[in-house]
């Protein structure tokens, strides 16, 4: 069960990270005013809640939330997933630490990596609404917004 929460937790960790770096390196930004609060207001905040929600029972979530629990099984317990962030930083980690790894080859593992950023980043943009609205909710309301995230894969249907 701990290894359940650890993972859970590096899988929120990179799910926010990828947001963030989708939104901030989007290669067509959407037309964000930098005016705009990082605060949802009770309106906002309601809709969106219900609308992730709802987001975390399609297919499109179900699929890269396993493809990101498939990759992340491959790695040795313990593994510090922040280091990780970066192609390069993957890449050269791989390079030092493949042995210790599920993968066959380091090609495999990235190759997984770039599917599965691909798959979020497409759930994303499929998605606007909903992750406009995430990207201005304050800290305390995305941890409301993103508690699905906290269920383990056998509880989502």
């Amino acid at each position: 069960m701990p290894a359940i929460i650890e993972i859970m937790k590096h899988f929120i960790l990179l799910f926010v990270l990828l947001i963030t770096c989708h939104f901030s390196y989007a290669q067509e930004p959407r037309n964000f005013s930098a005016g705009i609060p990082k605060d949802l207001s009770e309106a906002e905040f309601s809709k969106v809640t219900k609308m992730y929600l709802e987001l975390t029972h399609t297919d499109a979530y179900k699929a890269q939330r396993k493809a990101s629990f498939t990759l992340y099984r491959k790695f040795p317990r313990g593994t510090n997933y922040d280091a990780l962030l970066t192609e390069a930083d993957f890449t050269k980690w791989l390079s030092e630490n493949l042995p210790l790894t599920a993968f066959k080859t380091a090609e495999e593992a990235i190759t997984m990596r770039r599917e599965l950023i691909e798959m979020k980043t497409k759930f994303i943009d499929d998605n606007p609404e909903i992750f406009d609205l995430v990207k201005r909710a304050n800290a305390e309301q995305l941890l409301v917004i993103l508690a699905p995230e906290l269920r383990p894969v056998e509880l989502q249907h």
